[in-house]
């Protein structure tokens, strides 16, 4: 600062207003900290950044847990999908299972109609002989 005011003295010209400038700009300010102040003042963030920085490390851990946690669910629940998938397929072979019963079931009923009816009228046919041979016999 002391060199630029000596060069700015040397070559600037007589007029007291730029002079008064050159003065008021290379003096020192009462708001201007000292070299140590500064360095303080730089220690206090630096140390307020490492704080931080702390901060953002756990916070980084815990998000960390939180991802851990949130994939252990959903292997969970990936397996849980698995044994309902399972479940809908044993389900299904039970409901085929019991189409295929239904259907021989009716297939049984339409064959042994017939022959279910001939046998009763054969049997309505029988009761009438025996019980003509009873009043012919009496």
């Amino acid at each position: 600062a002391a060199e630029f005011a000596s060069a700015s003295s040397s070559t600037a010209p007589e007029d007291p207003a730029i002079r008064a400038h050159v003065s008021e700009v290379n003096a020192p300010s009462a708001n201007q900290a000292s070299p140590v102040e500064d360095l303080s003042n730089l220690m206090n963030q630096m140390g307020v950044l490492s704080a931080n920085q702390a901060i953002l490390m756990e916070d980084r851990t815990n998000l960390m847990a939180k991802v851990d946690i949130l994939f252990e669910d959903r292997t969970n629940l990936m397996a849980q999908v698995e044994i309902l998938l399972e479940d809908r397929t044993n389900l299904m072979d039970k409901v085929d299972t019991l189409s295929a019963r239904v259907a021989s079931l009716e297939l049984n009923a339409k064959i042994t109609a017939p022959h279910a009816k001939q046998q009763q009228v054969r049997r309505g046919l029988q009761e009438e002989q025996q019980e003509e041979e009873r009043e012919d016999s009496l």
